[in-house]
């Protein structure tokens, strides 16, 4: 990790950009899933990055370490409220630990910028989603990502916890030629309460059931490489696109 993430981790306080006052941080990506974030990035040797939600800089300062071990690249960098609600700080943290180069800063809606990028034939190797975390803000931005992603590529979204997001998790998983190839935390100790374990149990062993239950019953979320818990979870692309016009699986 860059010693300007550490200091602002252990401080919990940014600076201003003219430097003249520090401001306790807020809504930032917490330690554990930047350098989840910086692993996929080197593991994958990416080297065209994306990101909606910029705020203080944390997760880009991560990508963009991971793109310099890599040889470089290009980090995307989209927040409309970077220079409101963040006062521009994210921006100049990235120049700060002398990324600048590395980065191409939007300051537009995700849902904006996207339709731009495909129109000029952007392609992208990893992508970051910690935007709106609402069911339908959270899919359109997954929904443009597919595009922009080659097959191989990563998308990895965060407060996967939350309710829409999550849902939005379980339609890619179900729906969608991509695998989960990992998450923020150490799943394999994880279990669900007594009562939902017979839930599941009931719906598998009973046909009935199964027609009647929800999805989530039937196709845990453990199942597809996920618990309801867990923050950031990467998805890979393994395939273009090839369903028919009206696929569609339970989620």
């Amino acid at each position: 990790m860059v010693p300007l993430a550490k200091e602002i981790f252990r401080s919990r306080r940014v600076t201003t950009v003219d430097g003249s006052a520090t401001l306790p941080i807020r809504d930032e990506t917490p330690e554990h899933v930047v350098e989840f974030l910086k692993s996929i990035v080197v593991r994958t040797k990416a080297r065209a990055t994306t990101e909606v939600g910029l705020a203080f800089g944390l997760s880009a300062l991560s990508i963009c370490e991971g793109l310099r071990e890599n040889g470089g690249g290009r980090h995307i960098a989209i927040d409309f409220y970077q220079n409101t609600a963040f006062s521009g700080i994210g921006v100049e943290n990235v120049r700060r630990a002398g990324f600048g180069d590395l980065l191409e800063f939007r300051e537009e809606l995700s849902y904006v910028a996207f339709p731009q990028m495909l129109a000029v034939g952007t392609q992208l190797d990893f992508a970051y989603i910690d935007g709106w975390h609402t069911f339908d803000y959270t899919l359109v931005d997954f929904f443009f990502l597919d595009l922009l992603l080659r097959v191989g590529g990563i998308v990895a979204i965060d407060d996967c916890s939350f309710q829409g997001v999550h849902a939005v998790c379980r339609y890619i998983a179900r729906n969608r030629a991509y695998r989960v190839i990992g998450v923020s935390e150490d799943i394999t100790l994880w279990r669900a309460s007594k009562t939902r374990q017979m839930l599941e149990l009931a719906v598998r062993s009973n046909r009935t059931l199964r027609r009647v239950v929800k999805s989530e019953f039937l196709h845990t979320d453990l199942s597809m490489g996920f618990t309801r818990d867990t923050r950031c979870i990467a998805f890979e692309k393994i395939a273009s696109d090839a369903r028919t016009w009206d696929t569609h699986h339970e989620f």
